[in-house]
């Protein structure tokens, strides 16, 4: 007999003292705030099992709730319908394009009688709450690499002079799997943190770019009239078409990229000494020189 709404225990509480002083289920619906059926079906339940206010001192919340809701023929503690493997699906939500939706009906294609998908999602829910709180997040495999100090530093020796100096080190790990270089078995989903790296996270992993990483800083320069822009005290020419242009500077720690609208206009070798006026580049001559007089 499922109940038209599922009443909090204060809210339960409250409706059979009301009852028991004489109120009618009527004006219980209206103190509650909810349907009269609601009502009479919770006073019907209470009735089946011997409930009257006052209750019992010792009648905690879980008692009052399981003497209301108990299912005959359902031992406290079990499910009426068959559940998945809450485990394998925690793991499953973490690769790319999952969703609790797809595991569902993944679910009932397999238990055509199983939970509904909002019981379903309360359950999962449910069980990552029993969890640790940092597996609690949810991160998409090959998603997000988080990057801290390790509380440790590592020794470095000179090997000329023999001076020692500490070093930081910084361990990355990545949010679905969370491996760094622990094979222990996690208790409540049944795998490590390895086998979740080699089967949720590698899967989802670009390979890495073809050329080493390097650092360039970008501003905004406009060209004056000498077709020269400045960069860190020292100027870089550009095609004289460009005087008075709004261009994009692109520094790295050896060459001086210079933009116009998306298309490279000139290139230099980047100055940290010497002349202040860069030599004109064979890109700007070459422009330079197809340029009718």
């Amino acid at each position: 007999m499922p109940a038209k709404r599922r009443l909090t225990m204060r809210q339960l509480r409250q409706m059979l003292r009301l009852a028991g002083s004489g109120t009618s289920s009527r004006e219980i619906a209206v103190v509650l705030g909810v349907a009269r059926s609601t009502v009479q079906d919770n006073l019907k339940r209470a009735a089946q099992v011997g409930l009257t206010w006052p209750l019992p001192g010792e009648l905690t919340d879980d008692a009052l709730e399981h003497r209301l809701f108990a299912r005959a023929g359902v031992k406290q503690g079990q499910r009426r319908r068959k559940e998945p493997d809450w485990a394998e699906l925690s793991i499953e939500l973490k690769k790319p394009g999952v969703t609790l939706l797809i595991l569902w009906e993944e679910y009932r294609s397999v238990h055509p009688d199983g939970y509904g998908y909002s019981r379903f999602c309360e359950l999962f829910r449910g069980f990552e709450q029993r969890l640790s709180p940092t597996m609690r997040q949810e991160h998409a495999a090959g998603d997000k690499d988080f990057v801290d100090y390790s509380g440790k530093k590592v020794p470095i020796v000179d090997r000329k002079t023999g001076e020692v100096r500490e070093a930081e080190l910084f361990v990355g790990v990545l949010g679905a799997s969370s491996y760094t270089f622990n094979d222990h078995v996690m208790r409540r989903l049944g795998v490590s943190r390895r086998h979740l790296f080699e089967t949720v996270e590698r899967p989802a992993l670009a390979n890495l770019p073809a050329e080493d990483y390097e650092f360039a800083e970008w501003r905004l320069a406009r060209v004056s009239t000498d077709y020269h822009v400045e960069f860190n005290s020292f100027f870089y020419s550009v095609p004289h078409g460009l005087i008075r242009s709004q261009v994009d500077i692109r520094a790295t720690a050896r060459m001086i990229e210079i933009f116009h609208r998306g298309k490279r206009v000139a290139v230099h070798q980047r100055r940290y000494g010497g002349r202040v006026l860069a030599p004109t580049p064979i890109i700007c001559r070459a422009r330079i020189a197809d340029t009718p007089s």
